[in-house]
């Protein structure tokens, strides 16, 4: 296991940041071994061992498997990691340290960019497969008038009837959709109903690579999650045995367990039951315990029928996954994200 907590790459641990923080030739060889890790925006052939392990824009299941397959950092994002590869950085370590936690706390003359960060501090953005929040207009500079701000069409400016096809030379010409935004015209691009993409950007498609990796969406669409049952075990040292901790600490279930079905049953059944899905939640964790951390992000109890979540897991092995996954891909082309 590479992330998470106790894990080689715990980018969490403040003793791991410290090293990362030092611009000097210390630890010169960990911030190259990090900075190789990452997959370069120019890349032309296929890397899956590659950072972020994430699917790109051009996800497919089945060969020949595309380089764009796979996610990589914006131009922008490479460049400045670069930098701090070769040590032309600041450190801000301390000053993370002492951030404020309410608005209030942010000076005056900083807020405004503060308020600009709220909202799109935790976007997702890409892979844009067609995307999560928004897919792909927004690369495009005729969206915005400013940084981080969207040109907005004129009230008596009306809307343009692009017929029943749109072409990409229409789309991205200065008639077309991308000049001038609305209300809606963001999201417009995207699934209706959402629920649909959301039962359908899953993760591992090759378990022969990885059961449980790359991802689409994990940080708003969960894919394994630690239920309450098992951090029920967790916390509570006087009823289980240390090992029963361990094990429940290191076991994951499926998210969208519940649902039945091959793939037109269950995202079908996603739009009719996703109020029943357990919500991420923070938790208390361990204190003071080297094999615990102090927090836990832990599966709030479904609402669907309650069957035994170890059968549950059962149903969903990888070898089960990849099944699903590839009779879709085989159905569908793409699998969506």
């Amino acid at each position: 296991m590479q992330f998470g907590y106790g894990a080689p790459n715990d980018f969490l641990q403040e003793a791991y940041l410290e090293k990362l923080a030092q611009s000097g030739d210390e630890f010169k060889e960990l911030r190259n071994q990090l900075f190789n890790m990452f997959r370069n925006p120019n890349y032309q052939t296929t890397e899956p061992l590659a950072w972020p392990y994430f699917y790109g824009d051009a996800v497919t299941i089945t060969p020949p498997i595309p380089p764009r397959n796979y996610l990589a950092m914006t131009q922008t994002q490479y460049r400045m990691l670069a930098s701090w590869k070769d040590g032309n950085f600041t450190s801000d370590v301390e000053r993370l340290k002492d951030l404020p936690h309410r608005f209030e706390q942010v000076k005056l003359q900083d807020q405004p960019e503060m308020l600009t960060k709220a909202a799109l501090w935790f976007c997702l953005g890409e892979a844009f497969h067609p995307g999560c929040e928004m897919t792909w207009p927004m690369r495009h500079y005729t969206m915005y008038r400013g940084a981080f701000r969207i040109r907005v069409r004129d009230a008596n400016d009306p809307q343009t009837d692009y017929g029943p096809i749109l072409t990409p030379k229409v789309a991205t010409s200065e008639v077309g959709p991308l000049y001038f935004n609305s209300p809606g015209d963001i999201t417009r691009w995207m699934a209706v109903p959402w629920q649909t993409d959301t039962a359908s950007c899953r993760s591992g498609y090759t378990p022969d690579y990885d059961p449980y990796l790359p991802t689409f969406w994990a940080a708003r669409v969960p894919n394994q999650v630690l239920i309450e049952e098992d951090y029920h075990i967790i916390v509570n040292p006087g009823q289980y045995s240390r090992d029963e901790r361990i094990a429940a600490f290191n076991r994951r279930l499926d998210w969208l367990r519940f649902l039945k079905g091959n793939q037109w049953r269950q995202v079908n059944q996603m739009v009719k039951d996703f109020w029943r899905l357990g919500v991420v939640e923070r938790r208390q964790g361990l204190s003071d315990d080297p094999d615990f951390p102090d927090f836990f992000y832990v599966e709030s109890r479904p609402e669907f029928p309650q069957a035994d979540p170890k059968l549950e897991k059962a149903e969903f092995s990888a070898e089960a996954r990849f099944d699903r996954h590839l009779r879709a891909a085989q159905r569908m082309d793409l699998p969506r994200g």
